[in-house]
């Protein structure tokens, strides 16, 4: 589990680092234009980028793990309860 997330902090931050090292002007316009928006845009922005991460996440770790809660034993109890459930 320590390796997926560390594995996954390492691909956002070469993922986030893309923009800066290759188009720095339209990376400056856009943190500018970041910050003259409202707290309540930036957060809904933010609810808008994890509720579909969420939504391809969940289901991958749980059936990785093979467990969903109340599902049962076993991974293909987890794989009916998640096709049951999205």
């Amino acid at each position: 589990m320590v390796r997926s997330l560390l594995i996954g902090a390492g691909l956002m931050l070469v993922l986030e680092g893309l923009l800066p090292l290759f188009l720095p002007a339209r990376w400056k316009a856009m943190l500018s234009r970041i910050v003259m928006r409202l707290d309540g845009q930036i957060r809904f922005s933010g609810l808008v980028l994890i509720a579909p991460g969420l939504f391809l996440l969940l289901p991958l770790l749980l059936v990785h793990d093979g467990s969903w809660p109340g599902a049962g034993a076993g991974v293909g109890a987890s794989v009916v309860s998640c096709k049951i459930w999205f």
